[in-house]
């Protein structure tokens, strides 16, 4: 197999790519924060010129926030930030990478959150709203790209322990 991984910390990135590559596969790393649309296109620059066949492409970038109403009136940045990277970035990459899909037949998987398929919870709004933004854009792309045989799945994880909890 071979993977194309992007992250902000480019130690771990260089950590996994070795332990990757220990078990065969080939992997080429690509430091970036995709808050940043300009890294993001970047990275969309890097893989078209790259020339690799991309089967599958794996949305998994996410920002969470959890803050009162309240508590958030003079922190406007804190919705932009959640919109750019659970939104915007996984359109822009998607957008981009529908050639290359198109081409291999290819398959997007969108790792989502199960809070979207629930009512919504206090303290919660970007988050939710940034998520359940990108569940719809998604799912509705996914009947526009059918016709071209390019799968998207859904995956509605629970709460994960990362460093953002």
């Amino acid at each position: 197999v071979t993977l194309i991984l992007t992250a902000r910390t480019i130690e771990k990135l260089e950590q996994l790519q070795k332990q990757l590559e220990i078990k065969g596969a080939t992997v080429y790393i690509f430091p970036a924060d995709l808050y940043d649309i300009k890294q993001t296109e970047r990275l969309l620059e890097f893989i078209r010129q790259s020339g690799f066949r991309i089967d599958i492409f794996i949305s998994n970038a996410g920002k969470s926030i959890c803050h009162p109403v309240e508590d958030s009136l003079d922190r406007f940045h804190d919705v932009t930030r959640t919109m750019s990277l659970n939104y915007y970035t996984p359109v822009i990459l998607t957008l981009g990478l529908i050639p290359l899909l198109k081409q291999s037949k290819g398959q997007i998987i969108h790792i989502s959150a199960i809070n979207v398929l629930f009512p919504p919870a206090p303290y919660w709004a970007a988050y939710q709203a940034s998520k359940t933004a990108a569940d719809q854009w998604f799912r509705t792309v996914a009947t526009e790209l059918k016709p071209a045989h390019i799968r998207i799945t859904s995956v509605y994880l629970p709460l994960v322990r990362t460093r953002m909890i």
